[in-house]
């Protein structure tokens, strides 16, 4: 007797769990409006447990504060320290359509709001390049080969720089290099939600991407233009790929001399990366929105693993004091 085929029916089974998996983390079903009113970005697991959060580490009205009457010692707790970065293992080749294969809840987790990012970046399709670092320069030209027959040449992607928390939309696909158009829009909605006090960002081309980056952020649409003092904002290279960088970069963007850094690296992300490139070789054969959930699964296993590690350690370094 012939069995029959049944991985069509299971690929369903095991991309309809991840859903609920998903949902489940978010606490989804523990809202009035449910699975339907879910809103952007909430299926991820943001509430990482040191980074700024109104009404929880932080007062809920401190976009209210005086600054000038704030001692420096205590402006810490509102820096949000974050690191950017591009994956190009993560590419998925041209082998579905979105009809056949849609996306479910674009936008409500880790990834952006495609529909909004697709229309940033046809915007800018014929826009070029332009640097004058030299290892700036290497790194597009390398990103932009072998390009052929695929639909995704890579993930970009915002984390928290000191406690390596993916942000809730701050993931999309790269479509040839790590482009301005691309990095800026990921940048912004990973901001989404919040009036920020000041932000750190870390960012290997860090050099290069703070150029005209205010007049970039005037091209996007209303929800994701950043309202913040500009001052307040700094740019920083992670301390692994600064020495590669031009000695004029060595000084303004060393974390070693970033008022309120401590001992940040930057380098989270790529920490992050390593943790997801295992999984490359499956998703790059995957359709459009298999792919998507398989990834949105493993960037909330992901921050629920630190979550609940650094509830643990809580727990512990508690535990031990009172002793």
């Amino acid at each position: 007797m012939k069995l029959q085929d049944r991985r069509r029916a299971f690929r369903a089974i095991v991309r309809q769990y991840r859903m609920m998996e998903l949902h489940k983390r978010a606490g989804s079903g523990h809202v009035n409006c449910g699975v339907k009113g879910t809103k952007q970005g909430a299926l991820a697991i943001p509430k990482c447990t040191m980074c700024p959060i109104p009404g929880v580490n932080i007062p809920e009205d401190y976009d209210k504060i005086n600054w000038d009457e704030e001692p420096e010692d205590q402006r810490y707790k509102y820096f949000l320290d974050l690191a950017q970065d591009a994956n190009f293992k993560l590419i998925n080749r041209n082998v579905s359509t979105e009809a056949s294969d849609p996306i479910v809840d674009d936008g409500a987790g880790f990834f952006c709001n495609r529909k909004d990012y697709t229309e940033h970046i046809h915007k800018h399709v014929n826009e070029e390049e332009i640097s004058s670092c030299s290892g700036f320069q290497a790194m597009f030209l390398a990103n932009a080969k072998r390009i052929k027959g695929l639909r995704v040449t890579g993930v970009g992607g915002v984390t928290c720089a000191r406690h390596n928390m993916w942000r809730p939309n701050g993931i999309g696909d790269l479509q040839m290099g790590e482009r301005y158009c691309n990095m800026d829009f990921l940048f912004f909605s990973s901001l989404l939600g919040f009036v920020w006090a000041y932000v750190v960002l870390s960012y290997d081309i860090a050099c290069q991407f703070s150029k005209n980056i205010w007049t970039r952020m005037g091209k996007l649409p209303d929800k994701y233009k950043l309202k913040i003092n500009i001052k307040n904002v700094r740019w920083a290279v992670p301390n692994f790929h600064l020495p590669a960088h031009k000695k004029g970069c060595h000084s303004p963007f060393s974390f070693h001399w970033l008022w309120g850094a401590g001992r940040t690296h930057g380098e989270t992300v790529e920490q992050n990366w390593e943790f997801l490139n295992g999984i490359a070789s499956s998703t790059k054969m995957m359709g459009l929105g298999a792919r998507h959930t398989a990834l949105e699964g493993l960037f909330s296993f992901h921050n629920f693993r630190r979550l609940i590690a650094h509830r643990m350690w809580r727990a512990c370094w508690s535990s031990s004091e009172k002793c």
